[in-house]
């Protein structure tokens, strides 16, 4: 079935598109170490790899299908032999591999296969083992690439991950915006809070240690209303302050 036909990707939820939003978050991601990996889909289980760093990534970008599905993994592994130990007893698995030339290709096999799979590794620069299953396989997050315009027109649909639905639940919030939640764990830096579908962050408040510790065990648990401070799209990030307590001494305060 075509991406564009009416009833194709109708699955409740909203799919990301592949913005300024989305490549700065890639960009941030490949920058700490946690993205190396884009995977360009146009039509279905056929993909292209490309590898990403902070240097090429526009590049990368420019030579993309209009439409395209896109999935950012982790890097890929310099390690052969724990690439090699990596495989599963048995099960259909996919090994995406980095040749000396830098091309990047994946193939699809089961354990009767595992030992052709393991040979592909001699020679390689870098590689990785992918679970085929929904359940054991965990991309960073996803996108569909807009046309030219920024009008989303394709309707492919993809798993979401953890960061996809918190970059659903998130990207409509607005600083100065009241949520009512409840205080999760405690750090020493800062608390969070459960704000039904993404989480908060609360500083600790510049108090001593103790008095700090204190004043947060006493919330531990507890159903608080917050204003939202900041909107960190790139870094998936809300900061919030209690509502109305901003000042109050020996309350957590703004987080910036």
């Amino acid at each position: 079935m075509s991406p564009y036909d009416a009833s194709f990707g109708e699955e409740p939820g909203e799919q990301r598109p592949a913005d300024d939003a989305f490549w700065a978050r890639v960009a941030w991601c490949v920058a700490t170490g946690e993205a190396g990996i884009l995977e360009e889909g146009n039509v279905h289980n056929v993909s292209r790899w490309h590898r990403i760093t902070q240097a090429n990534l526009d590049a990368v970008r420019a030579r993309l299908v209009p439409r395209a599905r896109l999935t950012v993994w982790p890097d890929l592994s310099t390690d052969l032999d724990a690439v090699r130990d990596a495989f599963p007893e048995e099960g259909l698995i996919e090994l995406v591999r980095e040749d000396e030339d830098g091309r990047i290709t994946s193939v699809f096999a089961d354990e009767e296969a595992y030992q052709e799979l393991a040979a592909l590794l001699n020679g390689a620069r870098a590689a990785a083992v992918l679970p085929i299953t929904v359940d054991e396989r965990h991309p960073l997050f996803t996108a569909v690439l807009p046309d030219d315009d920024g009008v989303l027109r394709a309707r492919w649909r993809t798993d979401p991950t953890p960061s996809d639905i918190r970059w659903a639940a998130i990207k409509a919030l607005q600083r100065g915006q009241i949520c009512s939640g409840i205080v999760m764990s405690i750090g020493e830096a800062e608390a969070l809070v459960d704000l039904h579908g993404f989480e908060g962050v609360m500083t600790v408040p510049e108090l001593p240690g103790e008095r700090a510790a204190q004043c947060l065990g006493e919330m531990a648990g507890e159903e608080v209303t917050v204003e939202i401070v900041e909107v960190d799209m790139v870094r998936e990030r809300v900061a919030v302050c209690l509502k109305g307590n901003q000042d109050e001494p020996g309350r957590p305060g703004a987080s910036v």
